[in-house]
């Protein structure tokens, strides 16, 4: 008896799910949002980061490293990302970056 009172119920919830539907539709239409950025895959700032410092002769600011690493890329990078990207560089098990005192880093020489 239980399901079929539950099966019952269906075509009541598929007309209030299309309203819903046709709603967010309408709404859509009258003010259309414009799609979010992609933020940019951690794997494609690492290489960022690589390149940025393998290109310099010396040691880089993390800012310093940031803001190339966005002009490289050409958008915006999250500052948090770049950092996690070096610490994590600097004090893995093979490191590829060396952390040289507070914010100053360089590749590391193989």
């Amino acid at each position: 008896m239980a399901l079929v009172g539950a099966l019952s119920n269906q075509p009541e919830r598929l007309v209030r799910l299309d309203r819903v539907r046709r709603k967010l539709l309408s709404q859509a239409k009258q003010s259309p949002r414009s799609p979010k950025p992609l933020r940019s895959r951690a794997g494609a700032i690492q290489n960022g980061v690589v390149e940025v410092l393998a290109a310099t002769a010396g040691p880089m600011r993390f800012m310093q490293v940031h803001a190339a690493v966005e002009q490289l890329l050409g958008r915006p990078v999250d500052k948090g990302t770049v950092k996690d990207c070096l610490w994590k560089g600097a004090h893995s098990d093979e490191p590829r970056f060396e952390r040289l005192a507070r914010g100053l880093y360089r590749l590391r020489k193989t």
